[in-house]
């Protein structure tokens, strides 16, 4: 797993733990992509964390954004907007606007844990999109990247983690079950339209699925929140 996770930080985060790796990333490199996308998401939990001591709710959160696209290069937000073709700057604008006004809402006290979680399951959905194309899917594409389905198991078994440990934690299963059936939803609903585009590359149907699963988690858990009765809206704080 140690290498693994080493070729996924050196191909889908700018952290370079200088392997020497230039080839294309392979399924054992996606299986601990979602312990590279933990990662990202402590350190931006830790910018937030640090920011909050300063700033307001919302310029916090704004800067740990920021320093999740940068640490991963915006890839994945760019493999989004390829996705969405001519309407491309759009649909990026709506995503980053969603994922903002989406963790703005979110109490602090459940800001990480739901920055850790949604970078990881939705990781994991993304390769389980990979294993699950058909053989013919981007046959004449520049990257056939592929995934095995014990290669996707781990992944879902590593980015499922978090989410578990986050209703130990908690008590509240509607929160884990409604983020996570969210995310496998939206994942579904992106596979099932880029099935009818057969020249998509495979790696951008893989970021693209991974944007739309991190949003959609976050939108189940906030929904669960609020069907809770917790406090999740910073604004109602000392009121």
């Amino acid at each position: 797993m140690r290498a693994s996770l080493l070729s996924a930080l050196q191909h889908f985060t700018r952290i370079r733990p200088g392997i020497g790796d230039d080839a294309a990333p392979t399924g054992q490199t996606l299986r601990a992509w979602p312990i590279a996308g933990l990662i990202v998401a402590l350190a931006q939990s830790l910018v937030f964390a640090l920011a909050s001591l300063v700033l307001p709710h919302p310029v916090a959160i704004l800067l740990a954004i920021a320093s999740g696209l940068w640490l991963t290069g915006a890839r994945h937000e760019t493999g989004w907007m390829n996705w969405c073709e001519r309407s491309g700057i759009a649909g990026l604008i709506v995503l980053i606007v969603l994922r903002f006004e989406t963790l703005a809402q979110i109490d602090a006290d459940w800001l990480v844990a739901a920055l850790l979680c949604a970078a990881a399951f939705s990781r994991a959905c993304a390769v389980m999109v990979i294993s699950s194309l058909p053989a013919s899917f981007n046959a004449s594409g520049q990257t056939l990247l592929q995934a095995s389905a014990r290669e996707s198991g781990i992944a879902l078994l590593v980015g499922a983690a978090p989410v578990l440990g986050l209703i130990a934690w908690t008590g509240d299963l509607l929160a884990g079950v409604l983020a996570i059936a969210s995310a496998i939803i939206a994942t579904a609903a992106i596979r099932r339209l880029s099935l009818r585009r057969r020249s998509m590359d495979r790696m951008t149907l893989m970021d693209a699925a991974q944007q739309v699963a991190e949003i959609a988690f976050l939108l189940g858990l906030l929904i669960a929140l609020g069907i809770s009765g917790l406090d999740t809206s910073p604004e109602d704080e000392g009121s």
